[in-house]
Order: structure tokens, then sequence, then C-alpha cells
């Protein structure tokens, strides 16, 4: 599904990710661990070129996504991603921001991405905020609805950057559930995390990252 080549990443003359490589198969669920500044946020960015990597190769799905002729819209549609600080439109409401992409993008009927987004809520157990904003609600309920979000949009790979830094303990119980779901049907999973029991209950496979590189 995903092979990274010899990745090299710079900022201010810092080398972030130096000579990474990996490959990922598939409904595999690979969680990256390791230190606070080893590169294991920036490294998750630059699958979906939320960052530009200095040098190497992306290929997803056959395609090297750093070529010229990508259409990076396009792979981002299909590669999902829950960032650390949420990155939710402070003036939607959680319906609208849950729904908003399905809807302009997918071209999905509204009644029916609605119905979807209700269905997931519940699941996550904030049904009764659908219709607060971002503002009203507490760290964890933001994450939630960040994971909803992506889950939205059907994507071939979700990456999940700290999926569980704000969540307590029986949120954590839920987005695990979920992404042992995801992978059961077909859903590939990246993620960083510093939580490695949540790591071990979930992930097929676990990497360490140190200094930029994977050890």
């Amino acid at each position: 599904m995903i092979e990274v080549k010899r990745l090299v990443k710079v900022f201010n003359g810092c080398t972030v990710l130096d000579d990474v490589s990996i490959k990922i198969e598939k409904s595999e669920c690979v969680f990256i661990y390791g230190p606070s500044g080893a590169g294991k946020s920036t490294f998750l960015r630059c699958l979906n070129l939320l960052e530009r990597p200095a040098s190497g190769d992306i290929v997803f799905a056959g395609q090297n996504i750093l070529s010229p002729d990508c259409d990076v819209s396009k792979v981002r549609q299909r590669m999902g991603m829950v960032c650390q600080e949420f990155d939710l439109f402070t003036n939607y409401t959680v319906l609208d921001n849950i729904t908003l992409a399905p809807i302009k993008l997918l071209k999905k009927p509204a009644e029916e991405a609605i119905n979807e987004g209700c269905e997931l809520l519940e699941r996550f157990g904030i049904w009764d905020k659908i219709y607060s904003l971002p503002c009203r609600l507490s760290g964890g309920q933001r994450q939630c609805v960040a994971i909803i979000r992506a889950l939205m949009m059907s994507p071939d790979v979700i990456l999940f950057d700290e999926p569980t830094s704000a969540l307590d303990n029986q949120m954590q119980l839920g987005v695990r559930d979920v992404v042992r779901d995801l992978c059961k049907s077909g859903v590939t999973i990246v993620g960083t995390t510093h939580n490695s029991r949540f790591a071990e209950s979930v992930a097929t496979r676990m990497v360490q990252m140190e200094g930029g590189r994977l050890v």
C-alpha cells in the first residue's frame, strides 16, 4: 500500500528524517513509537505531503506521490489524517465538521452523510454534541470528532498522530475497537504514539524511531 524509500526531511539545516525507508502492506496497522523530537509526526505528515521531504520517494498504491504530475488532493481523499491539533473548523458545528467533506468532495447525498455521521457520533458516545461548536468540547471530544471526520471519507489509509493523547481510559477503549474494526475491514493504519500499551493492543507491527531514523 505504501513504500517509503530513503526519505529525508530538513528543517532550518537540521535533519529531522534521516534516510527513512519502510514498506506498509494493505490492512496492516503500523504504529511508530519513540521519544518526543524523534521525527514521528514529521514522518506522518510527509506521507500525505503536509510536509514536503527534501529527497526520497513515497509510493502510494503504485504511484510516486512526489512526482510533479501527482494530484495531491486525490491522494488526500484516499489517505485520511487525524492530527494532534485536531484542526476542526471552529465556526462549524460537530455535524457540519464531519459531513462537509463527504458532501462536497465525494458528492455524497446530504441525508446519507448525516445518517453515517450520526451513527459514528453515537458509537463514540458524543451524540449529544452534534450541534455544538468545537470550543464547547473537551480535548477528548474534539479528538473523537477529528477521528470521525477521517472515517467519513472512507479512506484506504488513515494516519493517526497520537490518537489517544487527549482521551480518558474509556474513550481510549472506544478508539482501540474502532482501529481494530478498520483493520479487519481492509483499511491500512499508520500511527504515532507515546502510549505503547495502546499500540500493543491494536498494532500488527510496532516500529521504533529515534533521531529521525527507524531503528
